[in-house]
């Protein structure tokens, strides 16, 4: 994540710590995946018993975002800073890629009323092949995060700061909240005058997830460009 933010101190004489205010934008990236492996899951279509069997489904959702931090800032003079309060964040892309290990996906179906099993047939069904997609496999919505951020900085000969802290942000909402299908994995497409059977795997995340989180933490480095404060001595005279 890249961020520039602004910070504003009230500062009194005497006093070891400062309180501030910071607020900025941030671009970020996420990145989530998923792997599924089915197995023997058996399911009815037009009086023919299914059963697939599949490894290496692979599900990656990505998100770029904007954060909008909106902190509350303790700083001391020992260098010391602890900052909290929420983060505004917004999805502007979200791309999703599923990939499928097509050589170890096999449909099974089993005909009750000639005691037949068909493998990988066209017409009672068959794997398509890989799916792989740029469509939102989820849809990110806007979330508010909780987050706080612990380091030190220290004061430069040009009179600026290095900050090294840790940081930790923890959505408050679902990052994103879907109605589960109960269609299962698998689509199977019917066999039609027209068209093969054809068989599709949908989303895990969209199929099964109904609430998804968000929590990461890690390193923050940060350049501060201090602006000190200019102050200005009253004439007592004219008080």
């Amino acid at each position: 994540m890249l961020d520039i933010q602004y910070a504003h101190y009230w500062t009194k004489e005497g006093r070891y710590t400062d309180l501030g205010l910071i607020f900025g934008l941030s671009v970020g990236y996420a990145q989530s995946a998923l792997q599924t492996d089915y197995d023997s899951t058996a399911f009815r279509k037009d009086d023919v018993d299914y059963t697939v069997v599949a490894r290496g489904i692979q599900e990656t959702d990505r998100s770029f975002q904007l954060e909008v931090p909106l902190l509350f800032s303790i700083v001391d003079r020992g260098g010391f800073f602890m900052n909290i309060g929420p983060k505004f964040m917004m999805p502007f892309y979200t791309p999703y890629v599923q990939t499928v290990d097509e050589a170890n996906t096999h449909i099974m179906a089993y005909i009750p009323e000639t005691g037949i099993t068909l493998i990988d047939n066209p017409v009672t069904g068959q794997y398509t092949g890989q799916q792989p997609s740029v469509d939102n496999g989820i849809m990110f919505t806007m979330n508010v995060m909780a987050t706080i951020e612990l380091g030190c900085e220290w004061v430069l000969n040009s009179g600026n700061s290095l900050g090294l802290g840790a940081y930790a942000n923890y959505s408050l909402f679902n990052t994103f909240s879907n109605t589960p299908s109960t269609e299962g994995l698998f689509k199977l497409t019917p066999a039609t005058d027209y068209d093969k059977a054809h068989l599709d795997v949908l989303s895990a995340t969209r199929t099964y997830a109904d609430k998804l989180g968000y929590f990461d933490v890690g390193l923050k480095l940060a350049y501060h460009v201090n602006f000190p404060k200019k102050r200005h001595k009253k004439d007592a005279k004219l008080l």
